[in-house]
């Protein structure tokens, strides 16, 4: 008696291919939303470093850091600026970098400093605890940032994270208008700039809205990279990208959809239209921040523009509800 040998028809090796390429199709968006998910809570792990770094910095010095260093008007001439990271160095493992930082030399001078270092080799320095892994960068960045002198072009390791110290102007004053007429002399937030680290930041007592109700940090990832609604604009650059870099701070003007091209950019959209100044992220749905407490909250991509601006102004006397974040 002849053994026949069984194998695959045709047919069945196409329905098996068939079928191994539907569970494909329908594993990686899995997978995607798993690393999605580990790359956001990667990223709020870093967001509560920063957030316990600027409450022990409260502890220590009575009040919370500068959200950047160097004139609050016109920069003067020959006058140091610093970002917001630098001060937050010894508080996030960094101690030896802070060290060898200059301060009487401004974040990107490139001198050797009265410790034998360049401020912008430091500032050239990666430290994870500034990067969400979403932005999916390799080292430094390469961009033009503003000095005592004009511009400069710098290489400086990058931040996703900033300080939004203020509601703009053009947000404030908008035609037809945006937000109420308080906000006129309500528009401070927690981490300012000022002319001097010699000079005392926010105290909590002066956060009358409540340190839970105020945020302090937030996404603006991307950067130098300009994106708009989740593509990138080829054609522009969003301002500082270094950790270092006092332009890191930023005023809030919110963005407009249905005008893309309006100039001051102000508009109803607070949460992930641009990065250029504003709350984004690349994560679905919001962007995460750091209030004064230290807490790390998820705010909703769909939150108005005027409970936003709530949540940033430190003694406004809005109430907001908490449902706009998690």
């Amino acid at each position: 008696m002849t053994n026949k040998k069984s194998a695959f028809t045709l047919i069945e090796l196409l329905v098996v291919i068939a079928i191994i390429a539907i569970l494909i199709g329908l594993l990686l968006p899995a997978v995607q939303k798993v690393r999605e998910a580990a790359a956001r809570a990667k990223c709020a792990n870093n967001l509560k470093q920063l957030g316990l770094a600027l409450v022990g910095y409260h502890d220590i010095y009575n009040s919370f850091s500068h959200g950047g260093i160097g004139s609050t008007g016109p920069l003067v001439a020959g006058e140091p600026i610093h970002g917001f990271g630098i001060m937050l160095l010894p508080l996030i493992e960094q101690e030896s970098l802070y060290r060898k930082y200059d301060f009487a030399r401004s974040w990107h001078n490139t001198t050797l400093n009265i410790n034998g270092v360049k401020n912008s080799d430091l500032a050239a320095t990666v430290v994870k605890s500034f990067e969400c892994p979403s932005a999916s960068r390799n080292g430094v960045v390469t961009y033009t940032t503003s000095s005592s002198s004009g511009s400069v072009n710098v290489t400086a390791a990058p931040s996703d994270y900033g300080p939004a110290s203020y509601i703009d102007a053009s947000l404030r004053n908008a035609v037809p208008a945006v937000l109420p007429a308080s906000f006129k002399t309500n528009y401070k937030g927690v981490l300012r700039s000022f002319s001097s680290n010699k000079v005392s930041g926010v105290k909590i007592s002066q956060i009358t809205d409540g340190t839970s109700n105020t945020m302090m940090l937030m996404e603006d990832v991307g950067r130098p990279l300009r994106f708009r609604m989740g593509a990138p604009v080829s054609t522009s650059v969003s301002n500082g990208a270094g950790w270092a870099d006092r332009d890191n701070s930023f005023s809030v003007a919110g963005f407009d959809k249905a005008n893309v091209s309006k100039s001051p950019m102000y508009g109803t959209c607070a949460v992930n239209c641009s990065n250029n100044n504003e709350a984004y992220s690349f994560h679905t749905g919001g962007v995460s921040t750091v209030f004064a407490d230290g807490s790390v909250h998820f705010v909703n991509q769909n939150i108005s523009i005027l409970n936003f601006a709530s949540l940033i102004t430190l003694d406004g006397g809005e109430i907001i509800s908490s449902s706009d974040y998690n």
